[in-house]
């Protein structure tokens, strides 16, 4: 467990029913600051998507805990419409469930699909002779190859879309963004966000879940640069104020990405 807590007197609770089978108590306090997180650990869902099992009872493997009730203790001053407590006390109840051990919950997955764009540069300030008598004609500006990335971050079973899946189309990364899995590193602005369809799945258990695609397209060179005339490289450009001209606003990749 992640959070700290305090196990109290009269935890560890076993019922043996008449007709057969067991359930479990367990009593808990912990920071009222951390009830919700202690809660959501104990009952298998951390964050937007399913991360963990829910807690087990102690020495009996088999049962789950299924239900999670939070009341406060040692009650503090709060506002007039909040009431607030120093401490809560949580009690877990537990009942036997099955799961599949080889079924391993798919949470991302990652790959890199290569691109190539095709770029005409302007023919502007190219001459086919060192005196520059003959300038290049605009349909004899020579072409580019530019290689590029499409990284492909998928998540899996994600129960509340973040506003960003939306809000950020259209947006490069303002700070760099590094793959663990794939070993990559992306520089600030070479990644241009899209999406794809959003899929929405309902498990056998009911529960309402989404598989979000994410697409970063990778420019080496930045989104934010251009081609100058006479020049292969791109560039910064700048406007009347003297601002860099940003085509493609930049935005944080974190709201989205694990």
């Amino acid at each position: 467990m992640a959070v700290s807590y305090n196990e109290l007197e009269g935890s560890g609770k076993l019922t043996y029913r008449a007709a057969g089978g067991v359930t479990g108590e367990r009593i808990f306090e912990v920071d009222w600051a951390d009830r919700l997180t202690f809660a959501d650990e104990l009952r298998g869902t951390v964050g937007q998507v399913i991360k963990t099992r829910p807690a087990t009872f102690p020495g009996l493997s088999w049962l789950y805990c299924v239900e999670v009730a939070v009341e406060g203790s040692s009650r503090i001053l709060g506002s007039a419409t909040v009431v607030a407590y120093d401490k809560a006390k949580v009690t877990a109840r537990y009942e036997p469930r099955e799961f599949d051990e080889n079924d391993d919950r798919l949470l991302i997955t990652e790959s890199l699909e290569p691109t190539v764009e095709f770029l005409t540069l302007p023919s502007e300030g190219l001459f086919w002779d060192i005196a520059q008598a003959e300038p290049i004609a605009p349909e004899e500006a020579p072409g580019k190859l530019r290689r590029e990335l499409e990284w492909v971050y998928t998540k899996h079973e994600v129960l509340t879309l973040p506003a960003a899946t939306l809000s950020l189309l259209g947006y490069v990364n303002q700070a760099a963004m590094r793959s663990p899995t794939l070993g990559l590193t992306f520089g600030i602005e070479t990644l241009l966000y899209h999406i794809k369809p959003l899929i929405r799945e309902i498990t056998t258990e009911g529960v309402q879940a989404w598989t979000v695609t994410y697409v970063f397209s990778y420019n080496p060179t930045g989104w934010n640069k251009y081609v100058r005339a006479g020049e292969v490289d791109p560039a910064t450009m700048y406007d009347a104020a003297g601002d860099e001209f940003k085509q493609y606003p930049p935005g944080d990749f974190n709201l989205i990405v694990l």
